[in-house]
């Protein structure tokens, strides 16, 4: 899919997907087969940006082999980053450490990570120090890393009020026009019944 979309002209990845590494399968991938992805994907749009989302499971996205708790409205419970930082720490930590080690690998391309689902200023803060902690050990470890581009997708209402505050904390922000739209407007964007207000030029 990558080669596919270089012939044809893409200018780098907007939004890379990461949790489609971890579906369909018993375990999930380690630090070097999510390295050698980043870098694979680094590598075929060189000195063009690839903005890499963080893991968002939850919701619409269940994952076998961790324990999501039976929400009601999964939509609105723990995913994105209310997991990374809670429960999936450890896979947090994991997919940071090949992030940061394709960041550094001279591979070519520019390296972006976004947050998702993000809801507060705090989740952004520790998020950041997580990021600053990884950069740490690897730097300890001995280990070629480089800090990307830090940035957080706009996909609640709270963040897009809250855009001017955690302007310090991050590079960059990425509109997510189907959560944000979906919680604007209080209509799941699955329910054909309340579909058409899910069009966000209204």
């Amino acid at each position: 899919d990558l080669a596919s979309a270089a012939e044809r002209g893409a200018d780098g990845i907007g939004l890379f997907r990461t949790e489609f590494l971890f579906l369909d399968r018993e375990s999930p991938p380690g630090e070097d087969e999510q390295y050698e992805t980043y870098r694979a994907a680094l590598e075929t749009f060189p000195d063009r940006r690839v903005v890499v989302r963080t893991l968002d499971v939850g919701g619409d996205k269940p994952v076998a082999y961790l324990e999501l708790p039976d929400e009601e409205n999964p939509f609105l419970g723990e995913r994105g980053i209310r997991r990374s930082l809670g429960p999936d720490a450890d896979l947090f930590e994991t997919q940071l450490r090949a992030l940061l080690r394709a960041a550094g690998a001279e591979a070519g391309g520019q390296l972006s990570v976004m947050l998702p689902l993000v809801a507060t200023v705090d989740e952004v803060r520790e998020a950041r120090e997580t990021m600053e902690s990884v950069a740490a050990d690897l730097e300890s470890e001995g280990v070629a890393y480089a800090l990307p581009e830090f940035g957080v997708m706009i996909e609640t209402p709270a963040t897009a009020f809250l855009a001017d505050a955690p302007v310090e904390h991050v590079d960059f922000f990425s509109i997510g026009t189907n959560d944000l739209v979906q919680y604007v407007m209080a209509a799941e964007r699955g329910n054909d019944r309340v579909a058409a207000l899910g069009d966000y030029r209204q």
